[in-house]
């Protein structure tokens, strides 16, 4: 009977043992299941990450088909400007007056014009000298007209405005002279002409190369302008010859 019970007891000690083995392999079963749920949701993960980045790409290629469509698209049509004469000093000059509306309306994104920050101060300076009475679009367009000469004669600011016979108003003008709106001017004469379309509309093609106020001119100079058929805003005309 001892024996018996021994051997009985052995066999409850093997059942423990294989109701032990079936708990470890249920638990591995378990941490097997979890293991995999990990998985799927780093699937899942990788999987959005890759949707992301195919919208980010779609997004991409779609802006740059925008952009090229509008750079391949023709030029919208500048209604014409209608000419007009006045006296200066006795001489006649023949010019486009425009508007404010108009040049805004109208304004052309340039390229990008990788000026340093000596010449944006001298830009300052010379729309401060030149242009502080006449207006954000006014001052816009005195400094577009020296950056288009830096584009098409080559050098760069400095060496338009220090040109000589050029630009002699700029002497005495000092950094703490210059205004707010002189300085928004001078960084927007960079990213936007407001003469090409002003220009355009007179049957010229290209930016302002030249300005003048014939109010501030002897006759002498007034004569040499007759030919002259610019757009006239404000107190200046710009041109190109």
């Amino acid at each position: 009977e001892v024996v018996e019970a021994t051997e009985a007891k052995a066999e409850v000690v093997e059942a423990t043992e294989a109701k032990a083995e079936v708990v470890e392999a249920t638990e591995a079963k378990v941490e097997v299941v979890e293991a995999t749920e990990a998985k799927a949701e780093v699937v899942e993960a990788k999987a959005e990450v890759v949707e992301a980045t195919e919208a980010e790409v779609e997004a991409a290629a779609k802006a740059e088909a925008v952009a090229k469509a509008e750079a391949e698209a023709p030029a919208t049509e500048v209604a014409q400007l209608e000419k007009s004469s006045a006296t200066f000093k006795g001489v006649k000059l023949k010019f486009y007056p425009v508007t404010e509306e108009f040049l805004w309306q109208n304004a052309v994104k340039t390229a990008n014009y990788a000026y340093t920050e000596a010449e944006l101060r001298t830009m300052e300076k010379l729309i401060y000298a030149e242009a502080r009475g006449e207006g954000l679009a006014g001052q816009v367009i005195v400094g577009n007209t020296v950056i288009n000469r830096a584009r098409e004669w080559g050098g760069g600011i400095y060496e338009v405005v220090t040109c000589s016979g050029q630009f002699a108003s700029i002497r005495g003008i000092t950094n703490d002279m210059i205004t707010p709106e002189v300085k928004k001017a001078a960084r927007m004469s960079f990213e936007y002409d407001l003469t090409i379309a002003a220009l355009k509309a007179t049957g010229k093609e290209g930016g302002s190369l030249y300005f003048f106020n014939p109010e501030g001119c002897e006759k002498g100079e007034l004569m040499k302008r007759t030919s002259v058929e610019g757009v006239r805003y404000k107190g200046h005309i710009f041109y190109r010859k």
